[in-house]
């Protein structure tokens, strides 16, 4: 957060706490500690605080700081997916990707198989799963009718 965007979000919480401190080296403080944080995230933990238990306490920088993240550690969480592993082809991926497409290609390419060795075809599930997607989708239009 920037240190105007800091100074706001006080003037916030002093609207709602007339004796919230609004002294430099208080903003200065809070500033520091803000810095590394969206202001989305800090203006959701106020809101937070304001429907909870404590509403009738001036919230505490240590409250509204507490299990934010930083953008740089929401990224790292996101790269730190669950793996999971295709129960169609065995194939160990992050969590996001398999939810994303994996599951509908390896649907796919599975249902793809079954219809074309019973039409005698020797064909891989490699083979398919190497095609770009518009040579996979041709594929699939040729034989989804079967």
């Amino acid at each position: 957060m920037q240190k105007l965007e800091v100074i706001n979000f006080m003037k916030k919480i002093k609207a709602y706490y007339q004796t919230f401190s609004m002294e430099d080296y208080v903003v200065k403080e809070w500033q520091d500690r803000l810095k590394p944080y969206d202001i989305e995230d800090v203006y959701a933990k106020l809101d937070q605080h304001l429907r909870g238990e404590q509403h009738d306490q001036i919230p505490k920088l240590h409250y509204i700081t507490k299990f934010l993240k930083t953008p740089e550690e929401k990224t790292k969480a996101k790269c730190n997916d669950y793996l999971i592993c295709c129960n169609l082809c065995s194939q160990e991926m992050p969590l996001s990707e398999y939810d994303n497409k994996h599951f509908d290609r390896c649907s796919s390419i599975n249902y793809l198989l079954r219809i074309m060795k019973e039409k005698g075809m020797k064909v891989e599930y490699q083979d398919l799963e190497n095609l770009d997607e518009i040579k996979f989708q041709k594929v699939y239009e040729k034989y989804k009718k079967y």
